[in-house]
């Protein structure tokens, strides 16, 4: 029961954070809280990349570590969103200090554009992987149904999904995922339960 109390606080405080900005965009928040506490799915067919190179990287389902990921549909992957690259890479190099077990992946759903974006990741010398989604099953395999504003998600060692929503332009939200990632440290790789107060 308290694992239940626990989710439904995380996704009350998500959706604190998301409910000045989403009114306007007609997000569906009923959406974030079910995505709470839901086990991610990843298909071997993601092809790794680092650096924009071809590369042997562990198949992300097998991982027993807290990921932080970031996922770009199809309609958002293009060499437009390059500039995110080192938000991105400040944001994970900050929270690496807070819990360094934790994994820090991109995931581009890509059914062009895939050489560009290679350049494009050897020209920004990004030092985290990358995975393309040549198939495009992440979305469907997960429901990703809402926004991109949604795509950015912290998962536990079990790949089950503590937080979701994107800090990019968001500092409250950043400092929320930092928070989380330094509980998952104390909890080695999940949310420990809060004891309740006496």
């Amino acid at each position: 029961m308290m694992h239940g109390i626990m989710r439904l606080g995380y996704a009350g405080i998500l959706l604190l954070f998301l409910t000045a900005c989403g009114a306007k965009r007609g997000i569906h928040y009923v959406d974030v809280q079910q995505f709470i506490g839901q086990q991610i799915t990843f298909s071997e067919s993601l092809t790794g990349r680092m650096m924009g190179l071809d590369t042997l990287l562990e198949c992300l389902d097998t991982v027993r570590s807290p990921k932080l990921i970031v996922y770009y549909d199809s309609r958002n992957c293009n060499p437009c969103k390059m500039d995110e690259l080192e938000v991105w890479r400040r944001y994970f190099q900050e929270a690496d200090s807070l819990y360094p077990s934790v994994r820090y992946r991109i995931i581009l759903a890509v059914n062009k554009n895939a050489r560009r974006l290679d350049f494009e990741f050897r020209q920004h010398q990004f030092p985290y992987p990358v995975y393309y989604d040549l198939a495009l099953d992440f979305e469907a395999d997960n429901a990703l149904t809402w926004e991109q504003e949604f795509h950015t998600f912290l998962l536990d060692r079990d790949n089950r999904v503590v937080l979701a929503g994107s800090p990019m332009g968001n500092p409250k939200m950043w400092e929320l995922y930092k928070s989380t990632i330094a509980r998952l440290g104390a909890g080695e790789g999940i949310v420990p339960e809060e004891k309740p107060e006496r």
